[in-house]
């Protein structure tokens, strides 16, 4: 998404820190890479415009706060559901340190029903964004996002039957200057 002028694209917030450069174009003198503070989307500025990095392809589900990501370990944690889609998962949890790319099976528990779906395999693919300047470590965004990786048939169906279920599809409100691309 693009959004002119400096404002997040997704969100319409105007409050953005500077983060680490990731790619060639971002470490050239006319993009700013930043991150929103207000709802931690990674965009790129261009002066005149602002560029959202959304990559997902499938659409995002909200579930009810009664469901729970648990992340083995040698003390199993637990973190709050951000949103889920057929591809990947976004969950909050600032006790756990998962670097990127780092593979394991997780599992999506109702706490209402006592039910549900084990063993489903993720690959993290983005951390907490490292911020340059100091800040405080509350604002720091702790979402993590991971895509599940090979499910099988099952797994499958018992993820489109949850989403299904119990989900409710994420609708983001675009602000008003909002350029479709």
């Amino acid at each position: 998404m693009v959004c002119l002028g400096k404002r997040c694209p997704c969100c319409g917030g105007k409050k953005m820190m500077s983060r680490g450069q990731n790619s060639w174009m971002e470490r050239t003198s006319f993009a700013s890479p930043l991150v929103c503070t207000e709802c931690g989307q990674r965009l790129t500025s261009y002066g005149l415009c602002t560029i959202s990095a959304e990559q997902r392809r499938h659409n995002r589900f909200l579930l009810p706060a009664s469901f729970l990501l648990r992340i083995p370990g040698d003390k199993p944690q637990f973190a709050r559901i951000k949103n889920i889609s057929q591809g990947g998962i976004s969950f909050d949890n600032l006790s756990c340190c998962l670097p990127a790319h780092k593979t394991l099976r997780v599992d999506i528990f109702n706490c209402n029903t006592g039910t549900g779906i084990e063993q489903l395999p993720v690959e993290i693919v983005s951390t907490p964004e490292k911020i340059q300047n100091e800040t405080p470590v509350a604002a720091i965004q702790a979402t993590k996002g991971a895509r599940f990786l090979n499910l099988t048939q099952a797994q499958k169906k018992l993820l489109a039957d949850c989403i299904q279920t119990n989900g409710k599809l994420e609708e983001i409100q675009p602000p008003e200057e909002l350029i479709s691309q």
